[in-house]
C-alpha cells in the first residue's frame, strides 16, 4: 500500500520503488494508569476510624479488681470452688488454669472479704504460666472463661472489675453430657444421695413439734 496524493493509501502496484510505501503507523499508546493513591492516606483513615472496642475495655490490663458475686441461691445449693465436687466435676469443663485461678481468688476472697487488687503478672508467674500482656495471655483467657461459663463477671462500664462466685452451682445437664460416662455416674450417685439426705432433712423438719 502507498500514499496516493489525496493522502488516502491505495494498493501498491508491481514494480513500484519502495520509498513510496506509507510508512508503517506507530502503535496506540498503553491506556493511562491512574497513580495509586499514597500510603499516608490509608494511614489516615485507619487513624480517623479507629476499631471499635467494648465501652470500659482496655485491652492491656496490668491488674483487676476483684470482689465477691453474691448469689444466696447458688450459695445455698452449690459447692465451693475449693472443694472435691469442683475438683472432680467442673475440672472438666473449666479447665485445669481456671479452676486453679478460681480456687486462689476463693482463699484470696475469704481472708479480704471486700476484695482486692489481682497483680496479673504476679498471678501469672505464681501459677506457673509466665507473663504476656494483652487479651490473650494466658491468665486472661482463664479469666474470661470464668465468665464464659458464669463463674465470675465483668462488673457493668470497665473490664478491670470482675465479680467472682464463691460457690459454683451443680454442674448443668448440658455440661455435664461433656465428662466420660464414669464422671456422670459418680456425678448422678452423688445427687441421689443429696436428695435423699435432703428429703430426710425435710421430713425431720416437718415431724417436730
Amino acid at each position: 500500500m502507498r500514499s496516493s496524493p489525496s493522502g488516502i493509501p491505495r494498493e501498491v502496484l508491481p514494480g513500484e520503488p519502495a520509498e513510496f510505501l506509507s510508512p508503517a503507523l506507530p502503535p496506540a499508546p498503553p491506556p493511562a494508569v491512574p497513580p495509586a493513591a499514597p500510603p499516608q492516606a490509608a494511614i489516615t483513615l485507619r487513624a480517623a476510624y479507629p476499631a471499635r472496642r467494648p465501652e470500659g475495655a482496655t485491652g492491656d490490663l496490668e491488674q483487676v479488681r476483684i470482689t465477691s458475686w453474691v448469689d444466696h441461691f447458688v450459695e445455698c445449693v452449690g459447692y465451693d470452688l475449693r472443694s472435691e465436687y469442683v475438683e472432680t466435676f467442673w475440672l472438666g469443663i473449666l479447665g485445669p488454669t481456671t479452676t486453679l485461678l478460681l480456687r486462689r481468688l476463693a482463699a484470696e476472697l475469704e481472708l479480704s472479704p471486700g476484695g482486692f487488687v489481682l497483680h496479673l503478672e504476679d498471678a501469672s508467674r505464681e501459677l506457673g504460666l509466665g507473663f504476656r500482656r494483652g487479651r490473650n495471655a494466658p491468665l486472661r483467657r482463664a479469666l474470661e472463661r470464668a465468665v464464659t461459663f458464669g463463674a465470675a463477671r465483668h462488673l457493668p462500664g470497665s473490664e478491670a472489675d470482675i465479680a467472682v462466685r464463691r460457690k459454683l452451682a451443680p454442674v448443668p445437664p448440658r455440661q455435664l453430657a461433656r465428662l466420660p460416662e464414669a464422671f456422670r455416674a459418680r456425678h448422678a450417685e452423688l445427687l441421689a444421695l443429696v436428695t435423699k439426705d435432703s428429703t430426710s432433712r425435710n421430713a425431720a423438719f416437718t415431724s417436730a413439734p
